[in-house]
């Protein structure tokens, strides 16, 4: 029942509900996504399936979201790609977040180059940054 409210309260907010698949992102979503002036935001609501021993986001979920979301800019930053795959993501844990909290992901595209995308991103939660990172992203242009 609370889900249903979560989804009904981000919907008023402009979000939009990622599909769910079978992958890992259907087990550690649903990611939320919204055009808000000149970028793409994503986020999560932390649910229970999200806390660790500390009753906060379990950090693979946060980092989760940093994938997700500075991937999402990269494949938006080079246009027409065919695959596109994580090489390195460096992320340094701030604060954590705690159960209904919103996690909001920014992104920065810092550079791309014949094959590789630079990123910076940083994640918060009701105005208190959560964690920063840096990531590299590997792409093969579409025939």
């Amino acid at each position: 029942m609370q889900h249903e409210r979560d989804a009904a309260v981000m919907a008023e907010l402009g979000w939009v509900r990622g599909q769910a698949d079978d992958n890992f992102a259907g087990l550690v979503g649903p990611l939320w996504s919204r055009q808000a002036d000149d970028e793409r935001q994503f986020a999560f609501v932390v649910e229970d399936k999200h806390l660790n021993v500390n009753d906060r986001a379990h950090g693979a979920a946060l980092m989760w979201l940093l994938d997700k979301s500075l991937s999402q800019a990269s494949v938006a930053a080079c246009g027409n790609i065919a695959r596109i795959v994580t090489v390195q993501l460096d992320v340094h844990f701030i604060e954590g977040a705690r159960l209904g909290q919103m996690v909001l992901s920014q992104c920065k595209v810092t550079r791309v180059t014949r094959s590789m995308v630079f990123t910076t991103g940083q994640l918060t939660s009701d105005g208190k940054v959560l964690a920063t990172a840096s990531g590299v992203w590997k792409y093969r242009r579409a025939a």
